[in-house]
């Protein structure tokens, strides 16, 4: 098996070299690391630069660099790494963030449950999950009700609905990657906020073979928000009303049939 590792980073001056450090624990002839630079202007451009031109031989082969000339967003970026690891001989695609709120020494776990699952996805509201930082109520409140509505709709219980430490089965990404590139041009304005929308209603739409993996709840104090600020997704309640109407909107133009609605793999 082959696996890659798909990491967006924007702004992770702070982070990222320790990130890389720790990632070497993990890249063998087996399983490489995809960095997305996205278009930082803290230095973790300069960061990602120096760091490329000065690895060593063993790693010139196994870590990947892209750097954007513009700031796509998180799932743009997450398309481009599929994309690579799809034209590649990868078995297994995974993502995870640079800032330590995904723990690297999870890698392992995710991997091992993939040769018996197409999705593996970390849970940071697990009972099991270690409680690193205080819950952030707004962040809990909007997962909780999409959790609902996911299992409402498709009858599977799971708890986080937002978290970005995965695996993917790579003929599973194949499956999907033509309708996620379609849902990026239908709503490319708030494509990486909606991101886990269309990544959940196409996962469930072509397998049945998920996990999810208790993670620890990490989220820096700096980092803890109430909204975001673009648009009326800046207000907790109002994103949670667009994230309701655009889920139930691309929920039933699948059930019709839009795309490539095809059977479970």
């Amino acid at each position: 098996m082959k696996y890659l590792v798909i990491c967006p980073i924007y702004n992770e001056a702070k982070f990222v070299s320790k990130f890389i450090l720790n990632m070497l624990n993990f890249i063998n002839g087996d399983t490489h690391l995809l960095l997305l630079e996205d278009f930082s202007n803290d230095g973790t451009r300069e960061i990602l630069h120096y760091i490329q031109k000065n690895l060593s031989v063993y790693f010139k082969n196994k870590i990947f660099f892209v750097f954007n000339e513009s700031n796509l967003g998180y799932g743009d970026n997450l398309l481009k790494g599929f994309e690579f690891g799809m034209n590649r001989e990868y078995d297994k695609i995974l993502t995870i963030d640079c800032d330590f709120q995904h723990l690297p020494s999870y890698i392992n776990f995710l991997i091992s449950l993939s040769r018996k699952y197409k999705f593996v996805t970390g849970t940071r509201y697990s009972f099991n999950s270690y409680l690193v930082s205080y819950k952030n109520y707004y962040r809990y409140l909007v997962n909780k009700k999409m959790v609902e509505l996911l299992e409402f709709l498709y009858k599977i219980k799971i708890s986080d609905f937002f978290c970005g430490f995965r695996i993917y089965d790579k003929n599973l990404l194949i499956s999907i990657y033509e309708n996620l590139v379609f849902f990026k041009s239908e709503e490319n304005i708030n494509f990486s906020y909606d991101f886990p929308i269309y990544l959940w209603i196409e996962i469930l739409n072509f397998t049945d073979s998920i996990k999810e993996f208790p993670i620890p709840y990490i989220f820096w104090t700096e980092r803890n928000f109430k909204g975001s600020n673009t648009g009326n997704l800046k207000n907790h309640y109002e994103r949670l009303k667009i994230y309701f109407s655009k889920f139930i909107k691309y929920y039933e133009f699948r059930k019709l049939g839009g795309k490539n609605n095809e059977i479970l793999l």
